[in-house]
């Protein structure tokens, strides 16, 4: 069943705070939340965090070729074997299945869906994602937990927005 909330904010998992000292200034107005750190924009602030430290690295080649780093630049580092990307996505994937982890032991949910720019890094983030949720979640919600890709892209607004409307008229 759809969840709401009384303001209309249920499933707002992106400001769960999972940097608790030092986070990054979120949008929202709070320091350290998920998405200051597991989004595109995020994966791209803690690639930068070391990277000067990681001059080796392909990510650092590319810094300093292009002047700027994507998040499409880390995953394909990633997929490539570039150890400081791994550590990158590593400490994403971290984040991001501790809180999945929180919300299914709360919540036991049947599925829960990727969505958003970090979908986009496909297999090697949400294969690293599944590892660091099974480690946090406890084994009944381990076991009956499916994390897979978004594959409505753009138009899941519009299709769930269509699907609720549906569901009030149509009892």
């Amino acid at each position: 069943s759809l969840v709401q909330g009384a303001s209309g904010a249920a499933g707002e998992i992106g400001h769960t705070q999972v940097i608790l000292h030092n986070g990054y200034e979120c949008n929202c107005g709070k320091k350290g939340c998920l998405e200051t750190v597991a989004s595109a924009t995020g994966i791209v602030r803690v690639a930068m965090e070391e990277i000067e430290e990681n001059s080796n690295s392909a990510l650092y080649q590319i810094l300093e070729k292009t002047g700027l780093l994507s998040a499409k630049d880390v995953t394909s580092c990633a997929n490539e074997g570039d150890s400081y990307a791994l550590k990158v996505l590593d400490q994403v994937s971290n984040y991001l299945g501790l809180t999945l982890a929180n919300v299914a032991n709360v919540l036991n949910p049947e599925k829960i869906v990727i969505g958003g720019g970090v979908s986009k890094a496909g297999s090697i983030l949400l294969d690293n994602i599944r590892i660091h949720f099974e480690k946090y979640a406890f084994e009944r919600v381990r076991m009956s937990t499916k994390i897979v890709i978004a594959t409505l892209g753009n138009d899941a607004g519009v299709i769930g927005a269509a699907w609720l409307v549906k569901s009030r008229l149509v009892k």
